[in-house]
């Protein structure tokens, strides 16, 4: 069965449960000890790299917000504009503000910021007969000018957080593999080495080790704090 991340997440959380509720079972085993404490330094890793694999996501919908925001400001503007125009006949105007909604968007990046500082710029020129007759108000070139403002610092971030995603979902791949080792090459020898002296340990720590497929109702053998969601690589 294919095995997420996630799901060998909690059976590494769920292991290290088992040993520290029976740590006076392994109290006199130093290479459990520090095998142990090599699993939780290594899970902790993980935690942290997973909140960064998790923030291009979160980057790009705040990218996406502050678009949308921008192009409404925009949009408002450029209707009292287009209105404007065509009232005082301004045939240059009315060419300048010749945006649709679609229209507006297209393209890429800045090419729309341009856009909408070509309206907010429009709009302040014009401000007065806006905010007189065409429901265009300070506060509406203000939100603009903001949105605008926004929507550009935002630019780089996304890269920068895909940049770093790409990074922590390599850095994964190597924790879990260092993880798999400790895990099947130190703790379980050392605790097979407890089975006849200590047998309701013994099963216990391999209940633990069971990796149970939380999307389905598969049980895989192999080798509580839930793991963040972002966590779907499959090993």
């Amino acid at each position: 069965m294919e095995i997420t991340q996630t799901n060998k997440l909690k059976m590494t959380q769920a292991t290290l449960g088992c040993l520290q509720d029976n740590a006076a079972a392994c109290a006199d085993i130093e290479g459990i000890q520090e095998a142990t404490d090599e699993a939780q330094t290594l899970v902790d890793a993980i935690v942290e790299r997973s909140l960064k694999q998790s923030a291009a996501t979160g980057l790009t919908s705040f990218k996406s917000g502050v678009r949308q925001a921008m192009l409404a400001a925009a949009f408002k503007v450029c209707s009292g504009l287009t209105s404007l125009a065509s009232k005082t006949q301004d045939t240059k105007l009315a060419a300048q503000a010749n945006f649709s909604r679609t229209g507006l968007a297209s393209g890429r990046e800045q090419d729309v910021i341009n856009r909408c500082q070509t309206l907010l710029d429009l709009g302040t020129a014009n401000a007065a007969p806006l905010a007189a007759k065409y429901n265009v108000t300070a506060n509406d070139l203000k939100a603009l000018k903001t949105a605008i403002a926004d929507f550009t610092a935002a630019q780089p971030k996304p890269r920068l957080g895909i940049s770093a995603s790409a990074s922590a979902t390599a850095e994964l791949v190597d924790l879990f593999a260092q993880l798999d080792e400790v895990l099947n090459r130190q703790l379980d020898p050392l605790v097979e080495t407890l089975a006849s002296v200590n047998p309701s340990f013994y099963n216990e720590y391999q209940t633990a080790r069971t990796i149970v497929d939380s999307s389905a109702s598969h049980v895989a053998k192999t080798a509580p704090v839930t793991p963040p969601a972002a966590l779907a690589v499959t090993a």
